[in-house]
C-alpha cells in the first residue's frame, strides 16, 4: 500500500480489511478530505507518512494488532481530538504526531516502553500536546509512565478513561442507535469512538 492514495483530496472514509497486513509509507499522505478512518485487525505496521497531513481526522484508534507506527505516520492532522493507541504497540516513530495539539490520548499499554520526549527534536508529540494534553493510561500504571523516558513529559496523566466514555469490547450485535464522531448515522460500531444512545463507547 505504498503512496497508493496519496493526495486523493475526495476520499473521506476508509476501512481497511482484515487482509491487510501493512499500511504503507505514504499511503494516505494528504488525503485532505479524509474523516474517517477504520484500521482491520490483521495490520501490524503503520508506516511512515502513512497519514500525514490528513487534515479532516478527528480521531484514530490503533488496533491491538499493530506493533510499530512509523516516523510522521500522523504528521499535519491537525483536527485530531483523540488518539487512542492499544496495547498490542511496541514501538512510536519520532514525530509521529506531529504538527498536530491533541487534547485527549488514551494509552491502553501496560508497560510503556520509551518514545522520544520534550528534549529531542524527534518528540512523537508536540510540546502543547505534552503540556496541556491528558493522558489516560490503564489503571495502576500511572507510576509507570511517570518513570518513562517521553511519557514522563506529559504534564497531565491520569489513569482510567475519559468521563463519560465507556471501554466495548463488541457492541455489534447491539440494537441502539449508533453515530460517529461527526454525527453520521452508522449501521454498527466500529472501532474508535461512537456515540451509542447519545454516550460515547470506545470500540476496540
Amino acid at each position: 500500500m505504498l503512496n497508493i492514495f496519496a493526495k486523493c483530496s475526495k476520499l473521506n472514509a476508509v476501512t481497511i480489511g482484515n487482509s491487510v497486513t501493512s499500511i504503507g509509507s505514504f499511503a494516505f499522505d494528504g488525503c485532505t478530505g479524509l474523516k474517517s478512518v477504520t484500521i482491520g485487525n490483521s495490520v501490524t505496521t503503520i508506516g511512515s507518512y502513512a497519514f500525514s497531513n490528513c487534515s479532516n481526522l478527528t480521531s484514530i484508534t490503533i488496533p491491538n494488532s499493530v506493533k510499530s507506527i512509523g516516523y510522521h505516520a500522523f504528521d499535519g492532522c491537525t483536527f485530531l481530538k483523540s488518539v487512542i493507541i492499544s496495547s498490542g504497540v511496541t514501538s512510536l516513530g519520532y514525530n509521529s504526531f506531529d504538527g498536530v495539539d491533541i487534547p485527549i490520548i488514551i494509552s491502553l499499554i501496560e508497560n510503556p516502553f520509551g518514545i522520544y520526549g520534550k528534549g529531542s527534536s524527534k518528540r512523537v508529540f508536540t510540546f502543547d500536546t505534552f503540556d496541556y494534553a491528558t493522558l489516560y493510561v490503564p489503571n495502576g500504571t500511572i507510576d509507570k509512565y511517570k518513570a518513562t523516558e517521553g511519557w514522563m513529559n506529559f504534564v497531565h496523566i491520569e489513569e482510567g478513561n475519559p468521563t463519560g466514555i465507556n471501554d466495548v469490547e463488541n457492541a455489534q450485535n447491539s440494537n441502539t442507535t449508533i453515530y460517529d464522531m461527526n454525527g453520521v448515522h452508522l449501521p454498527e460500531t466500529r472501532k474508535g469512538i461512537n456515540i451509542v444512545n447519545g454516550k460515547k463507547v470506545i470500540v476496540k
